[in-house]
């Protein structure tokens, strides 16, 4: 596993980023079978997830998970299975122009369109730190050019008041 790999090379941090399906076509489906139209197909993702994960903190390495919030949000994040990955780590991608415009807020349909920068990031981080439990680490991955400075300095100060001590900026 190139995870182990890295990590036997004294790498501090390793990042699992990817973990999805492609978008399977008819013919692709009808071809492969059932395995990829399951419910349960997630599982597949959860198990390398975790496989790379374990390999990693073999040599004391910390292993990160990477995932979209907008796919948090809507659903499609498949490997996003908190209670079932082996992670204490999760980066989490956040690029506004992804962020759907409602989304399911703590069971309730929330407007995230009509929120500012800064509370649109709060109730966001705040939903996916909720989904995830308090034994995850949340670290938010933002891309600075996608956000004005003022902007981009009122989500920083919004992340760190749910606690979030780092954040990746790309």
């Amino acid at each position: 596993f190139i995870s182990n790999e890295a990590a036997s090379s004294g790498f501090d941090h390793i990042v699992f980023d990817g973990a999805v399906f492609p978008n399977f076509r008819n013919s692709d489906k009808a071809y492969i079978g059932e395995s990829v139209q399951s419910e349960t197909r997630y599982k597949a993702l959860v198990n390398i997830a975790n496989i790379a994960a374990e390999s990693a903190t073999v040599y004391g390495t910390n292993a990160i998970l990477t995932i979209s919030a907008a796919d948090v949000l809507d659903g499609t994040a498949e490997v996003f299975k908190p209670s079932e990955l082996n992670y204490t780590t999760i980066a989490v991608e956040y690029s506004p122009e992804n962020i759907p415009s409602t989304a399911l807020i703590n069971g309730e349909e929330t407007a995230l369109s009509e929120l500012p920068a800064n509370n649109k990031a709060y109730v966001i981080f705040s939903e996916i730190q909720r989904l995830a439990g308090t034994d995850k680490k949340i670290v938010p991955v933002l891309k600075q050019s996608e956000f004005s400075q003022a902007d981009f300095n009122e989500i920083i100060t919004a992340v760190r008041s749910l606690g979030c001590e780092s954040y990746i900026i790309s």
